[in-house]
């Protein structure tokens, strides 16, 4: 091997070394954008917990589930509020256990006899919610 060869190698060496650190800087910046995301999180954070696991299911292509509500207080680290188990679930942007599984693009809907919760991926839907 010729040294113009040794210092192409060794170059090559460096650029690898480059691209590394630019695709971990990447990699934490993508990071750090969304764990702001979820701090400015209106009313939702106390929820975060949830919305991370939910987001989740939906990058394992679970679209459609049910949780039971014991489940969901496990899940949330937060128990949601009594009146969950009471009266029926709005999809709305008024309150923040609402606000966790829109945020994550998902649909809830309640069955309280069986209290069991089903969630339906439906990210514009969601979107919309969110916004009205």
């Amino acid at each position: 091997m010729n040294e113009q060869e040794r210092e192409i190698i060794q170059n090559f060496r460096k650029f690898i070394v480059i691209l590394k650190n630019i695709l971990t800087l990447n990699t934490l910046n993508s990071i750090n954008n969304d764990m702001r995301e979820d701090r400015l999180m209106p009313k939702g954070d106390k929820y975060i917990e949830f919305t991370n696991f939910l987001r989740n299911q939906h990058t394992v292509a679970n679209n459609q589930f049910s949780l039971s509500f014991s489940e969901i207080d496990t899940i949330s680290k937060n128990p949601f509020p009594l009146s969950t188990r009471r009266y029926p679930w709005g999809n709305t942007a008024k309150h923040s256990y609402s606000i966790s599984w829109l945020k994550a693009g998902y649909i809830a809907k309640a069955d309280l006899n069986l209290q069991r919760v089903y969630f339906e991926y439906n990210f514009l839907r969601a979107n919309e919610l969110l916004e009205n």
